[in-house]
């Protein structure tokens, strides 16, 4: 009966009486296919050659996301399963999962235990922070980051589809968003510094506080109030940072046991701002603001998937819809849109007749740009010819747009000018060599000066990336006593996942047009 469960379609559930009697319960949904697929954030396309393409828009924190993608593919069956990873990102998670999420948090804490440590961690490790940020959301989520994707692998191997890489190189995206963001036209600096210049006028900075709020109280939380001060005394435990009596303390008026802060540079010293000071993270506290989070998750999903632009909602920051912003934006949403709708179309195109079905699994945010172009790339309708002259010129410029994101230098911003930045470098240094050939001491004040704002900024960014993993591992300690009081076994120590890279079929789909080389699987 067990197993019959766990594998019946999600109308049917198995449920037994006090008396142990055995009970099969139905639940047929009244909702058409389309409302029913709306719902689940699922898209159906089909290709120029009849291939039945099923988008499934996902959250990378989501567990429900995990759910829907396995319960589609398993329903679907499809021969083809499309994710939204490269090769370097594929391998980094099912390492994870392999490893055990909680083991994986616990060795990136301990590299950025202390401040040398940590800014060991930021020159050699910079490109493992995004990969920290998204454990920490899993963490508060209840899910562990891109448990969509591991699902979608596993059953894949179970059904013995190909599973197709779509996602250009994290580092190659990266390197787009450093060199836009560093190299940007001297027009957009322009407007960057007007902008700056008039939001200082204007002063139309909101409060963090505000922001929680707004946003907390828009996707329909509970409680508003009581999970902004949940989070922050989450926040103030997690980190060592002192809130006022009257917010360390719940609504009841229970306060929460003092312990002592190991941590605490006053040596064990009680103070009136040390007392309100917890190490632990009440568990209490992370399941309201856990609940929360998934309510804003799911509803951010949604309107993603629906083209509403809320994945990326300027609620939480503030709306300046700046260059830099748009250069982000562009770069991390538009382009890589582009890619993962030529991906999918490619991996259509030379599917073979045993293909019938492909199921993409994307972030929800990227699916009315891949819907956009893969309408546009798999357009059959009959034209003039003049139209289709048009249309293939317009394909072949989308190819060389395509091409050209792939590129670790993106085309429209200035080019370094080495000649000009050697010029630059050989006056600063010949003026400070002659300051200090004509007046050592004031080089010397000025050296000194100038090594030290250093310091202090690089000192200042690895305290914070400490305090950072002091939440995460007291995070990781509140969310294991969650699922110990839930009793619900823990998916971040998940050893089974291991077993995914020696079952599923594996190729990269993603390439530039008019590359021959052989795409194999791996």
């Amino acid at each position: 009966m067990t197993s019959a469960s766990a594998n019946s379609p999600p109308e049917i559930t198995f449920e037994t009486t006090h008396g142990g009697l055995p009970i099969l319960k139905l639940d047929f949904d009244t909702r058409t296919p389309a409302e029913i697929d709306l719902e689940r954030c699922v898209l159906r396309l089909v290709s120029s050659n009849g291939k039945e393409v099923i988008l499934v828009g996902t959250a990378h924190v989501s567990k429900d996301s995990a759910e829907t993608t396995e319960r589609i593919i398993r329903k679907e069956r499809p021969e083809i399963i499309f994710i939204e990873l490269d090769k370097n990102r594929l391998e980094k998670l099912l390492l994870n999962r392999s490893l055990g999420e909680r083991e994986v948090l616990k060795k990136t804490v301990e590299k950025i235990r202390d401040i040398p440590s940590a800014l060991k961690f930021v020159m050699s490790n910079l490109k493992d922070v995004p990969g920290f940020v998204y454990q920490l959301g899993g963490l508060i989520v209840g899910s562990p980051a891109g448990n969509e994707f591991t699902k979608a692998i596993e059953v894949a191997g179970d059904i013995g589809a190909l599973v197709v890489l779509g996602d250009r190189s994290a580092e190659v995206t990266a390197s787009r968003v450093m060199q836009r963001v560093r190299y940007g036209s001297k027009e957009k600096k322009r407007e960057e510094r007007r902008r700056r210049e008039n939001m200082k006028k204007e002063k139309t900075l909101r409060n963090p506080e505000e922001r929680v709020r707004e946003v907390a109280e828009k996707y329909g939380c509970e409680d508003p109030a009581k999970v902004l001060k949940c989070l922050k005394r989450i926040l103030s435990a997690g980190m060592n940072v002192a809130l006022p009596p009257g917010e360390a303390n719940d609504e009841e008026g229970e306060v929460e046991e003092e312990e002592i802060d190991l941590n605490d540079r006053n040596g064990g010293e009680t103070s009136s701002s040390s007392s309100s000071r917890t190490t632990k993270i009440s568990a209490r506290d992370l399941e309201v603001v856990r609940q929360c989070a998934r309510k804003i998750i799911e509803s951010t999903r949604k309107e993603g998937f629906k083209g509403e632009g809320a994945f990326s909602s300027s609620v939480f920051l503030d709306a300046s819809n700046s260059e830099t912003e748009k250069d982000v934006r562009r770069t991390i949403l538009d382009e890589r849109d582009v890619i993962l709708a030529h991906s999918l179309h490619r991996a259509a195109k030379q599917a073979g007749p045993g293909v019938h079905k492909i199921v993409g699994v994307v972030g929800s945010g990227h699916v009315p740009g891949i819907k956009r172009i893969f309408t546009r790339l798999n357009d059959t309708s009959k034209q003039s010819e003049s139209d289709v002259l048009i249309s293939m010129l317009a394909k072949e410029e989308e190819r060389h747009a395509h091409d050209e994101y792939l590129n670790a230098f993106p085309q429209d911003v200035d080019a370094p000018d080495p000649a000009r930045d050697m010029a630059q470098f050989a006056i600063l240094f010949g003026g400070f060599a002659y300051l200090n050939y004509k007046k050592p001491a004031v080089a010397r004040r000025v050296s000194a000066m100038f090594f030290g704002a250093i310091s202090v900024v690089a000192v200042g960014a690895a305290n914070v990336l400490v305090k950072v993993g002091q939440l995460a591992e007291k995070l990781d300690d509140a969310s294991h006593e969650l699922r110990m009081h839930e009793k619900i076994p823990s998916l971040l120590s998940d050893k089974a996942n291991s077993r995914v890279l020696r079952t599923a079929r594996i190729r990269n789909g993603v390439r530039k047009y008019g590359d021959t080389a052989r795409e194999d699987e791996f």
